[in-house]
């Protein structure tokens, strides 16, 4: 490719399309603990109660009463980011398959 291409060696990827990447032996972890604390902060959730997961299996969801007004495009783009955390976070998505 060097001969098609000028390319400069940049070393190992640290961070690309906002997963950051850990090289460590023979094995490499991707996560975004930066992305996940832009979306608290967002959504103005910095402060709220941490649970463990992955989620208990009985747990049971309220049906929507229709009584709680939710702003359509605010729930969209939080589903949104949920959905691009799950790259590196399938925990999540199991959560997101629940809503």
């Amino acid at each position: 490719m060097l001969k098609e291409f000028e390319m400069t060696d940049l070393g190992l990827m640290t961070y690309f399309l906002g997963l950051e990447v850990l090289h460590q032996w023979n094995e490499i972890f991707v996560f975004q603990k930066k992305y996940a604390k832009e979306i608290l902060k967002k959504f103005h959730m910095e402060n709220f109660k941490t649970t463990e997961t992955p989620m208990q299996a009985k747990v049971k969801f309220c049906q929507d009463d229709g009584t709680t007004k939710v702003i359509e495009n605010l729930y969209r783009s939080l589903i949104g980011c949920l959905m691009y955390l799950t790259a590196s976070r399938p925990d999540i998505m199991q959560l997101l398959g629940s809503v």
